[in-house]
């Protein structure tokens, strides 16, 4: 803007009178809230100060190469400026004025204007032009402010003067309306918001006694929502203890502690005397020594409500799980509360105590059902619920309602946050049914091991039988042989007869020696020992043929067995063969042995005569000893059999797995 001094000595009285229109002009400018009515009216007042043909004001846009006319007034001797020029299209000289004021008396005879200046503002009746322009910084323009006439004028200086006047009043105007316009809009959006959200948003200020503790709180502001989340009315300006009575001292003391620290703080908690549950945000605004707090908070009591129902839900289910289980498991839960001595039962400790529901125990119960060799334990138990400090476990045998029930008991101690025992949780299950299933397997246990010791007896009295009766029928009538002849040696007898007898000797000798070669295989067969299952399998059936024809099948599908089942396979497989020497009269017998993976497989079939009821009820000559050995080795001996029409006896011994030696089969 020109310094007002330099006019202060040409033209100090035309100044105060313009500047007594500037007074009307601010005045009026004041009285409208809108920027159009400003713009307008300014436009109007400037016009008519000045005895102007037009006037308007545009914003300049320099990087979009063009100026928006926000407002104009004048008379019909100049038509209207179109909304939008381009700066283009501007005279060089016109763009001047966005550096500081411009003037042009007489655009006809104006040496800076070009012969197409002239013509394009003549197009126009443009024939006076004075512009003034407000930056903001020496290379931003904002806005001109222009005043032109249909004829050559002469602008005097208080005239340019009033023209930048008037334009920095013009757009201090509409720019304090623009910002009053959009705080408003801003502070109604916010206010609409403030209103219309359901959560509740007050500004409360703190109020502590002469101790510095925190008794009330004034409510200074709130939006709509207090009303409905608190059910108060009328509480702006009123004290919460005036309000509500009974609230809570929580309420005080956590608005006090963030007050007086200046940390913002968020949490939950129940108003009971609202009966409602909150969450709440809570922070310091203002100056601290104001003790002021904004706080939102929302009701969250249906929230808390549900979550209840479904925690009561769920402990019911888990109540009533836990009820199912004790039936199911036969068992029962118990609480020791070493505080105040209470000892709470679930109802599965009832069932199998056999009481009623409620009844009133103690500890001491256990000592009051147990029998007398549990005594001790039962002791010890009572002891340990009273006293103990670590984990127990005991087992008790209990009489209770004439009967005998074996109860398990465990109990661990349960500490607070000090260390310190409180509790003794526990459970009690009834393990009689296991109790007494163990005790019938130990039974069995001993019975099957009397059973194995009875067979083995019975085994090992048929070896020394058959061994007696193998020594006794044929190593001891050869050596007996051989003693009749050798007192045959006597003085006198002749060569032939020494011959003679020296020959039958050594023909008895060579029979006892083969003789006791065969009860040596017999007690351990040496080409099994040396050449396996399948060697030794067909050297039985080499021995056995003669007149039955042995057709031996062996398949072994992996490696050898363990010592001791190959040796069961080859006395089974060797006493079944020989049955049928002795009773079958058959002619022709196959035997089949397979050893699969997990299993082997016996069987021996014959065309003999068969054999009769009488002598299946009673497994047959040899059968008996051979199914007690089989069934010893958890294996299965089934057998059919019809008269005159052959036996087959299948035998089916299960085996743990094979060895890692190689097969010498």
């Amino acid at each position: 803007m020109a310094d007002k001094r330099e006019y202060e000595e040409p033209g100090q009285s035309a100044w105060k009178g313009r500047q007594a229109f500037l007074l009307r002009f601010s005045d009026t400018l004041r009285a409208y809230n809108n920027q159009d009515d400003i713009g307008k009216a300014a436009m109007k007042m400037l016009a008519k100060e000045l005895d102007l043909d037009r006037c308007y004001c545009a914003m300049i846009e320099l990087t979009k190469d063009r100026a928006q006319v926000m407002y104009q007034s004048g008379n019909s001797l100049i038509p209207p400026i179109p909304d939008t020029l381009s700066l283009s299209n501007f005279s060089e000289l016109l763009l001047q004025a966005n550096e500081g004021p411009l003037t042009i008396n007489n655009v006809g005879i104006d040496n800076r204007l070009t012969a197409v200046d002239r013509a394009s503002f003549a197009a126009i009746s443009f024939h006076a032009v004075a512009a003034c322009t407000i930056r903001r910084g020496k290379k931003h323009p904002v806005w001109s402010l222009v005043a032109v006439q249909s004829v050559p004028r002469k602008w005097t200086e208080v005239e340019i003067m009033l023209l930048e006047e008037a334009a920095e009043r013009l757009y201090s105007a509409i720019e304090n309306t623009r910002a009053l316009t959009a705080l408003a809009e801003s502070e109604k959006k916010y206010r609409t918001l403030f209103n219309s959200i359901d959560e509740c948003f007050c500004i409360i200020q703190m109020i502590f006694d002469e101790s510095g503790k925190p008794v009330d709180y004034l409510i200074l502001e709130a939006n709509p929502a207090l009303y409905e989340l608190t059910g108060l009315t009328d509480a702006i300006g009123k004290r919460m203890r005036d309000l509500v009575p009974g609230h809570e001292q929580f309420w005080y003391d956590k608005y006090g502690e963030i007050a007086l620290t200046g940390k913002p703080a968020r949490f939950q908690h129940r108003a009971d005397a609202l009966g409602r549950w909150y969450d709440v945000y809570a922070f310091p605004i203002d100056k601290p020594q104001e003790l002021k707090l904004a706080v939102l908070f929302k009701d969250i009591t249906e929230r808390k409500d549900e979550e209840k129902r479904q925690v009561e839900e769920e402990r019911l289910k888990t109540y009533l799980l836990l009820q199912k289980s004790e039936e199911t498991a036969l068992l029962g839960s118990w609480e020791f509360n070493r505080l105040n001595g209470h000892f709470t039962w679930s109802d599965g400790m009832y069932r199998l105590f056999d009481l009623k529901k409620g009844t009133q125990v103690i500890p001491a119960i256990y000592l009051a059902h147990t029998n007398e060799k549990s005594l001790a334990k039962a002791e010890r138990v009572v002891q340990y619920i009273l006293n103990s400090d670590s984990d127990f476990e005991e087992t008790l045998e209990m009489n209770i309602s004439g009967k005998i029930k074996v109860l398990r008991i465990k109990g661990t101690p349960i500490r607070n946050n000090q260390g310190d025992i409180e509790h003794i949780l526990g459970v009690d299950q009834d393990i009689s049914a296991m109790w007494a299933a163990e005790d019938k397997i130990k039974k069995m246990e001993q019975e099957q091991q009397l059973k194995i010791f009875r067979t083995s007896l019975s085994t090992l009295e048929e070896e020394r039988h058959r061994i007696s009766e193998s020594l006794h029928n044929g190593i001891g009538q050869l050596l007996y042989g051989i003693k009749i002849n050798m007192s045959r040696f006597r003085t006198g007898a002749s060569d032939e007869e020494l011959r003679h007898n020296k020959a039958y000797i050594n023909e008895l000798l060579s029979q006892a020696i083969i003789e006791t070669r065969r009860v040596s295989h017999e007690l351990m067969p040496t080409t099994l020992e040396q050449f396996g299952l399948k060697s030794a399998i067909d050297d039985i059936c080499r021995q056995l043929s003669g007149a039955i024809v042995f057709n031996c099948h062996i398949s072994i599908q992996h490696n050898r067995l363990e010592k001791y089942m190959e040796l069961a396979v080859y006395r089974t497989a060797q006493e079944l063969m020989t049955n049928v020497v002795k009773h079958a009269k058959a002619t022709t017998c196959d035997v089949t042995i397979i050893i699969g993976t997990d299993q082997v497989k016996i069987a021996v079939n014959d065309n003999g005569r068969g054999m009769t009821e009488e002598a299946d009820k009673v497994d047959g000559i040899g059968l008996a000893s051979i199914r007690s050995k089989i069934e010893l080795l958890d294996g299965k001996l089934t057998i059919a059999s019809n008269s005159g029409k052959g036996t087959h006896v299948e035998v089916l011994i299960p085996h743990q797995g094979l060895t890692n030696k190689h097969s010498r089969l």
